[in-house]
């Protein structure tokens, strides 16, 4: 028998023993539709652990307790294996369950009876149709009990499925039902059920001031997910995003109206589904949170333009028809729903491999409850995607990782304004695959990225240093003096589009594959929008070359990190199009190296082909020559001992820095001028390929 010290005495009531078998009769539908489906129940090793601790605090004279699983851990059968344990050992007991949609109580109510065929349950909900009072096991909707406590009767335990909605003020629907339950039994106790052990509106519900004396058990998100229980989930830095700069407050959460009406732009909104499209080409259930209805109904308007099945699920949404689009939805006859707020809680489609957040959230709750619709496995379902275009994964952290703000503060500590909580930074982007990590991971967990240490290299100018590890430093970028474009062309692979960028002692490339297909052509695309090209992004590199200059910028810097004999850039800044100087894009001109004399592609040789040298053949395959003005026109080869006396001019050889970065200005602009670049070790060569 459980060690339960509460529950020490066994309780005399009397019981409406006609009404109960009356209930049995009227439920006898569900036990039959369960009966046909049948079978052993075998609890995991986590959900067996925490009807453990809940036992186990309980018999160390423990109150009220908060059991924490992950949205798909299965809650409805930890509930139900608790009411039966209870049961089966305090047969007088009686006990109550109560949630807040009737998708809930019916789930909960059949989970009991696939584990229990004759417990004696009985169901309260207007949504459901019933009006059972007298069971011993009592499956209730609150909108429907709130103020019905005298004519359900008493409960010894009660358990509330979804306890994080469960407000902090008492005088709502869940306040006075518990307060009245309470009243009627005063060693009652309260059990929650929850994903996330803090408000939706404000605070944790655990400690001071909360409804549940402490969690008593907690699953690990990660660990469920590396035990096979959960779905893994992989997020993707989006470009589109929903600006909250600026946006007030009420209540501890962004207003509604101020929030909805920077989501409906336009254009963020046709970025927005431009992304998902190219995201979800492949995944199969697609859940899109909106900020207001007018907002999901317009996502679903573009979303349905791709050629997508869309339906959009509101509270204003009558019931027969939500059930028949949410029906569908789990049938996969729609592939798409846009929703705002009734699907956080209570739905369970397990195919749902991509979760798209337009709706930005000072909530962690509704963060966590948002990203958490895609946590159920599926057959064929390898992971699910989160795409973020409002912030929430950065404003509150991986999900596995949450940092929920505390009400209040430290006693002599001052609150943080709500600028400095909006603008608190808890994931960062991998700048490799655009993966959100944990704002202190050194390494990406998706495809290994390593952080280069926090240190700036000692430079002779003034810089920006923080004094103090608390104090902020703005990452620094690389300044760019001019930037030029080509096509990049490669012997036996699809042609590129190649960025250089001139600073002020060396050249940087950057290859894009609009051409390619797969995740580098996406990559190109992606990369084209992020600088602030028009939609729809270039499919060929002429097309590319094409609109460059009218649609890109100026380039502000770039941030690089060495990676062996080349450097990767790691970002780019533009300033909005378009650009207003010489162009950048640099023409296609005849091979150099036809004819005789020059260079030929010999189709023997290794790697599938290689230039070699004509007439003689005295250079190894895919070398040039050791000169390196071979191929230079008279004009180019005038002109490099300019551009070497200008790069001479430094800081070291007696220069003031304004002489130094005038003269190096002047040296980049000659090598546009004449398409040369230098390498960086001082050498000046045609502008050419580099291995890609």
């Amino acid at each position: 028998m459980r060690p339960t010290h509460f529950l020490a005495g066994p309780r005399t009531r009397r019981t409406d023993r006609r009404g109960h078998g009356r209930q049995h009769r009227d439920l006898s539908r569900w036990r039959q539709a369960v009966r046909g489906r049948r079978m052993q129940v075998k609890l995991r090793p986590y959900q067996q652990e925490s009807i453990d601790a809940l036992f186990n605090y309980w018999g160390a004279d423990g109150g009220n307790g908060l059991l924490v699983l992950p949205t798909g851990a299965g809650k409805s059968l930890v509930l139900a294996k608790i009411c039966q344990e209870l049961l089966q050992n305090w047969p007088s007991m009686r006990i109550g369950i109560v949630t807040h949609v009737k998708e809930l109580v019916e789930q909960n109510a059949q989970e009991i009876l696939r584990l229990w065929p004759s417990a004696p349950i009985g169901i309260y909900s207007a949504g459901v149709g019933r009006r059972d009072l007298r069971s011993k096991i009592m499956f209730m909707g609150i909108q429907s009990v709130h103020r019905k406590v005298q004519q359900l009767g008493k409960f010894d335990v009660l358990l509330v499925d979804e306890a994080h909605l469960i407000p902090k003020n008492s005088d709502t629907m869940y306040g006075r039902f518990i307060a009245d339950c309470l009243e009627a039994v005063p060693d009652m106790r309260l059990v929650g059920l929850t994903a996330t052990p803090y408000r939706l509106d404000s605070g944790r519900l655990d400690g001071k001031g909360g409804m549940f004396d402490a969690i008593v058990y907690e699953a690990n998100v990660r660990d469920l997910i590396e035990q096979g229980y959960l779905s893994k989930l992989i997020s993707k830095a989006t470009l589109a995003q929903i600006d909250t700069k600026g946006l007030h407050k009420r209540g501890g959460e962004f207003i509604q109206s101020e929030m909805d009406a920077r989501a409906r732009i336009p254009t963020i909104i046709e970025s927005a589904v431009g992304e998902i499209c190219e995201h979800g080409e492949h995944r199969e259930g697609w859940l899109i949170f909106c900020t207001g209805v007018e907002h999901a109904a317009d996502v679903m308007a573009e979303v349905r333009k791709q050629g997508i099945t869309c339906e959009t699920v509101t509270g204003e949404t009558p019931k027969g028809v939500r059930d028949r689009i949410i029906r569908d939805y789990k049938a996969k006859k729609i592939r798409c729903l846009t929703s705002v707020g009734v699907l956080t809680t209570g739905f369970n489609a397990p195919h749902v491999d991509l979760v798209a957040l337009l709706r930005p959230t000072l909530s962690t709750g509704l963060y966590v409850q948002m990203v958490g619709r895609a946590f159920r496995l599926a057959s064929g379902k390898l992971d699910a995607l989160i795409l973020d275009f409002a912030g929430n994964v950065t404003r509150h952290g991986p999900v596995d990782a949450v940092a929920p703000q505390r009400q209040g503060g430290a006693k002599g500590k001052k609150e943080k304004t709500d600028e400095e909580k909006e603008d608190t930074v808890r994931a960062k982007v991998c700048p490799a695959c655009r993966e959100y990590n944990a704002i202190g991971a050194k390494s990406c967990v998706v495809c290994g990225y390593e952080w280069p240490p926090e240190v700036a290299p000692h430079k002779p100018e003034a810089e920006e240093t923080a004094i103090l590890s608390t104090e902020a430093v703005k990452p620094q970028m690389i300044k760019v003096q001019s930037v030029r474009v080509r096509r990049h062309k490669k012997p036996g692979s699809l042609d590129t589009f190649r960025l250089t960028f001139e600073t002020w002692n060396k050249s940087y490339s950057k290859w894009l594959c609009f051409e390619h297909g797969g995740r580098m052509g996406h990559e190109a695309r992606m990369w084209w929008k992020g600088m602030g090209g028009n939609t729809p992004a270039p499919s060929t590199i002429a097309e590319a070359l094409e609109r460059f200059d009218a649609e890109i910028g100026e380039c502000v810097g770039i941030s690089v990190r060495k990676n062996g004999k080349y450097h990767d850039i790691l970002s780019m800044e533009f300033e909005p199009g378009p650009w207003i100087g010489h162009p950048r894009v640099v023409q296609e001109k005849p091979d150099p190296f036809a004819g005789a004399g020059g260079w030929e592609h010999n189709a023997d040789g290794p790697f599938g082909g290689a230039y070699k040298k004509r007439p003689d053949d005295y250079f190894s395959w895919g070398k040039k020559p050791a000169d390196p003005t071979a191929g230079m026109t008279e004009d180019q080869k005038k002109v490099i001992p300019k551009i070497e006396a200008l790069f001479a001019k430094t800081i070291e050889n007696g220069c003031t820095p304004q002489e130094q970065h005038l003269a190096h200005v002047k040296a980049n602009q000659l090598l546009g001028q004449y398409s040369l670049e230098r390498l960086g070790t001082g050498q000046i060569v045609i502008y050419d390929e580099i291995p890609f």
